[in-house]
């Protein structure tokens, strides 16, 4: 069992490298050189170009059944959990079959949401401000 974690979505390590340990895993980072720091780390750490979606496409490749991935991004959560392996938020949530195409859709809408210049929370939490003070 490896365990792979998405250097470019998240950044906290500490608990996947303990859970690592418990369970004798190799623990492999991936990491696009625009967001690599040189620090040396234990466990093997890849290094891939500048390009959108590298990184997720180096995990894609390397991921097997059983594998775990750790990243914030649903849409390599779907494909790590096609190839039967496991994604994990850094906060510990699971993805799931029965939840990625949800949180897919959700994704979509808000991003068509961005695109149409529509309204957000922050926005509209800011305008109800303003008015307040009118």
């Amino acid at each position: 069992m490896r365990i792979f974690i998405d250097g470019d979505a998240c950044s906290s390590e500490q608990i996947s490298r303990k859970f690592a340990a418990k369970r004798g895993a190799e623990v492999v980072r991936v990491v696009s050189i625009e967001n690599y720091s040189g620090e040396p780390r234990r466990g093997e750490t890849i290094v891939v170009d500048a390009s959108p979606q590298a990184a997720d496409i180096e995990i894609y490749n390397r991921v097997s059944q059983g594998d775990i991935v750790v990243t914030k991004d649903y849409g390599l959560a779907s494909l790590v959990l096609g190839k039967r392996g496991k994604a994990v938020s850094p906060s510990g949530f699971v993805y799931t079959q029965q939840n990625i195409g949800m949180l897919l859709q959700q994704r979509y809408v808000n991003g068509v949401m961005r695109n149409s210049g529509g309204r957000r929370k922050k926005k509209a939490a800011k305008y109800q401000e303003q008015r307040m003070y009118e």
